[in-house]
């Protein structure tokens, strides 16, 4: 998995990519290794590394949305404003979005850690998108 695979390849096939990860073989290393080794550097500098975890975001939407918000040195200062993020960000608007049905949107790209977003045009001309930010490191 950790080569490139040719257009004539197809896509890796998903059994195999499930093994591959799951023995800790990634295109850009040892997932597992990566992970441990920004969880151990979190300790260390908790003021610099976040881990949000799926459990806890289902659980608790509305804390750990606060939570990252303070990370991100933005606390909230008004309640409304949590609930417009989560309105904004549930899973019943955004499937419902246009850009989820014909996939025209931002370029979203997750490289081991870091979530890089970057300007663009939709196909009518308009502007999206921001300067990209890492988020963990």
């Amino acid at each position: 998995m950790n080569t490139t695979r040719t257009s004539g390849q197809g896509p890796f096939p998903i059994k195999e990519a499930f093994e591959s990860f799951s023995n800790g073989v990634h295109a850009f290393g040892p997932f597992h290794g990566h992970v441990l080794e920004y969880w151990k550097e979190r300790l260390k500098r908790p003021h610099k590394i976040l881990f949000l975890k799926y459990e806890e975001m289902k659980r608790d939407p509305r804390g750990q949305l606060k939570r990252l918000a303070s990370f991100l040195g933005r606390p909230f200062i008004e309640e409304k404003m949590i609930n417009k993020v989560l309105w904004r960000c549930s899973l019943e608007r955004l499937k419902n979005l246009e850009v989820n049905k014909n996939g025209i949107g931002p370029q979203v790209v997750l490289i081991s850690g870091l979530v890089l977003l970057w300007m663009g045009r939709t196909t009518s001309g308009r502007r999206w998108g921001s300067n990209s930010i890492k988020l963990l490191g």
